[in-house]
């Protein structure tokens, strides 16, 4: 019994790709906590814009490329232990710290409460100081968690090359890297509504929590990665049998032995420039992984604008949900097909690689269909780019295990940072280029306000004053809008919803100092702050009228709100015709006439554009990587 206790295999190896998953999870869902509740919790706290937003995802992204340059050679150096607890340490301490950002600027400000940060004029010098000062915080802390978040896919493709034979790594690769997907499928389930949820208990506006609650799953990873991590050789879990499985790859004693001592000796680093092998995963990674991260950063602001899906909608959930699962499911399958192209058919392992990586780079032309059968349900899109992504995510799996079929495992942390520095640079150009092209392509209109000063207008923005301009008339035509809307019940629904919250850009504030003008007479100065007039409010001689008119004016701004965003004026933000149609019968000028392109106009040709982009970059890369290294060539060093 003793004997075949011993020649049974252990399976640790398993329980390593899993604590990999786990950590690539919390990886992405840290990630993503910012491009779920920027839009709907964040922006109007601090006046963002698209711009604002654009360009701390595209500096994000050159802190990360920056960071994977030299995040590689500091997990070669520091071993797979030490450096993966650093990096994600710093990564998930920098994700907590985005939770400080609205007291910061609160702070610099000198404003008494987040909320009279909120209640500023948009448009306005203060407001406009507030974005910057807060786009100014908010990159700090980027800024942290790129440098940590670096250090995870060179740990976790060194730790996969310790653990797991050539024959196996793309497999074990796609499943940690699913953990991308994974996390990209839990953010949306969990991100909005935690938010949600503390805004409505009256912690913060929300999203603070969220990033704290999600900054701190990695703290409790660091805790599993101490108690199980070891080098196979050493660790107490893995025995004889799994330990010779995993070391298959060298057939005789001194074969092993030579091919360790020269594992010893690192490549220097800028040597590493002088091998078409290193061009060809750098090729690869800058072709495609600025795809993944597009869609990452701005799928759900794409629901939003196309369609009028919140982030913490239920339709917007689900259209994400639906997205990632089908990302999550189909690229788990990356790692069979070149198993079966070098187990099946006898390809050496880049050869099968290479050949499985150009039946996925097919998947991606399904992203040319997404916009035009947008038009006829809005799951067509997330389920094509839900293909999409996982056509990316195969790829990437495949990407990643051609540095271990061809470099020595000392050098591999470095080439997966020089490969994932390329990854963030494309990353850069897309998001930036996405941000300015969005811009562009949307148009540009100017209304002249009530002090005579051009505003610059977007949606959100006409909608605002299209729906103050319908509470101005008076209750009684807020009431007859509201009782003609077709769908009843979907309208009382989201009244319910808005008037937990006053409706969005309700000023409670300026509602309190009208109430006290109609009752006192006083009129108090519009810079009046927020506990000012609360506490002029509360020493009003018949309060219960004040607070019956109060709870009038929520009810009324509420209705308001929901008969806006119904009907015609939810198609604005998805046409870019009806748009400029609207604000010039507004009395607006177009300073700038929308993108006409491949069939749209708006912002959904600027879509259309990048899709196509993203739709022919795998191919492309493919080829050129194809052309530099035609046949399998491992780095051997003397």
């Amino acid at each position: 019994m003793s004997a075949i206790h011993k020649t049974k295999m252990s399976n640790f190896r398993w329980v390593i790709c899993g604590l990999l998953f786990l950590a690539t999870t919390v990886n992405y869902m840290d990630r993503q906590v910012l491009s779920l509740t920027w839009k709907d919790f964040i922006a109007p706290e601090f006046h963002w814009t698209d711009a604002h937003y654009g360009l701390i995802t595209a500096v994000f992204s050159i802190f990360y490329a920056v960071a994977n340059l030299f995040a590689g050679k500091f997990i070669d150096k520091m071993g797979t232990k030490k450096g993966y607890l650093i990096a994600i340490f710093v990564w998930s301490l920098g994700a907590c710290l985005h939770a400080a950002c609205g007291w910061a600027a609160m702070t610099i400000e000198g404003y008494e409460s987040i909320e009279a940060l909120r209640l500023v004029q948009a448009g306005s010098d203060a407001a406009v100081a507030i974005a910057t000062i807060s786009v100014w915080l908010f990159l700090s802390c980027r800024l942290i968690l790129a440098v940590g978040e670096a250090g995870n896919f060179p740990a976790a493709i060194k730790v996969t090359a310790e653990y797991f034979p050539k024959k196996d790594r793309a497999f074990s690769t796609s499943i940690f890297n699913s953990g991308a997907s994974v996390g990209a499928l839990a953010a949306p389930a969990t991100i909005p509504l935690l938010a949600r949820y503390f805004k409505d208990a009256g912690v913060g506006n929300g999203w603070e929590m969220a990033f704290i609650i999600i900054g701190a799953l990695g703290f409790i990873w660091m805790g599993l990665w101490v108690w199980l991590y070891d080098k196979p050789a050493k660790s107490k879990h893995v025995n004889q049998a799994e330990l010779n499985y995993i070391e298959q790859d060298n057939d005789i004693a001194e074969v092993q032995n030579k091919q360790e001592a020269k594992e010893e000796k690192t490549i220097p680093f800028w040597q590493c420039f002088t091998y078409k092998q290193t061009w060809a995963f750098i090729v690869g990674k800058l072709m495609t992984d600025g795809v993944w991260w597009f869609f990452l950063f701005w799928a759900p602001a794409y629901f939003s604008d196309q369609y009028g899906y919140t982030s913490d909608s239920a339709m917007g959930i689900l259209l994400i949900l639906t997205l990632y699962t089908i990302v999550t499911i189909l690229s788990i399958g990356g790692g069979y097909l070149p198993k079966y192209f070098v187990e099946t058919r006898g390809m050496n392992p880049y050869l099968g690689r290479m050949r499985a990586m150009l039946i996925f780079a097919f998947f991606p032309l399904l992203g040319l269909l997404a916009q035009p059968l947008g038009s006829v349900s809005v799951w067509w899109p997330a389920i094509l780019i839900g293909l999409l992504g996982a056509g990316h995510q195969a790829w990437s799996a495949n990407l990643f295990s051609t540095i271990g079929d061809m470099f020595p495992k000392s050098t591999i942390g470095t080439i997966t940072g020089i490969g994932s520095m390329a990854g963030g640079l494309g990353s850069f150009a897309i998001n930036m280029g996405s941000g300015l092209l969005f811009t562009f392509a949307a148009g540009s209109f100017v209304l002249s306000g009530s002090n005579g000063e051009a505003q610059e207008m977007s949606v959100k923005a006409y909608k605002q004053i299209l729906k103050t301009e319908l509470v101005a008339k008076g209750e009684a035509d807020v009431n007859q809008a509201f009782a003609a809307l077709t769908d009843q019940e979907a309208a009382t629904t989201s009244f319910d919803k808005f008037m937990e919250k006053g409706g969005t850009g309700f000023n409670e504030t300026a509602i309190r100092m009208d109430i006290i003008k109609a009752l006192s007479g006083e009129e108090m100065p519009k810079e009046s702050k927020t506990q000012t007039v609360l506490d002029k409010y509360n020493t009003l001689p018949d309060t219960i009228q004040a607070n019956q008119m109060l709870a009038q004016a929520k009810i009324t701004d509420a209705k308001a709100y929901v008969v806006i965003n119904s009907g015609n004026y939810s198609e604005l933000s998805g046409d870019g015709e009806k748009l400029a149609e609207a604000l010039k019968q507004h009395g607006a000028e177009i300073k700038q006439a929308p993108l006409h392109a491949l069939g749209f106009s708006g912002k959904p040709a600027g879509y259309m554009i990048i899709f196509c982009i993203c739709a022919v970059a795998y191919l492309i890369g493919w080829f050129i990587m194809k052309t530099l290294v035609p046949k399998y060539k491992p780095i051997v060093v003397e």
